[in-house]
């Protein structure tokens, strides 16, 4: 299992959360969130479940709360990203 938890702004109402195959709208309203990332092993021969969480919080922080042997994270985390186009 793998829990991380990164800062999260919704600058308008919803949220769409996708994969190569399928999308889901989440109706959250705007604000700063701790997106909260989990990944569930479902078993050997079943895809993992991936479960998404978003706790409102003026000062959010990331973090990794729970490591599997496969991340090997630096000690300062990474906060630059771009959104998917």
């Amino acid at each position: 299992m793998r829990t991380i938890v990164v800062p999260f702004e919704v600058e308008e109402c919803g949220v769409e959360i996708a994969s190569i195959t399928d999308a889901i709208i989440v109706d959250i309203p705007s604000g700063i969130y701790e997106l909260v990332f989990n990944i569930i092993p479902n078993g050997k021969d079943k895809l993992d479940v991936y479960e998404f969480v978003f706790v409102q919080n003026d000062c959010p922080k990331s973090r990794i709360i729970l490591a599997d042997e496969l991340i090997n994270p630096p000690e300062i985390l990474l906060m630059q990203a771009e959104p998917a186009v």
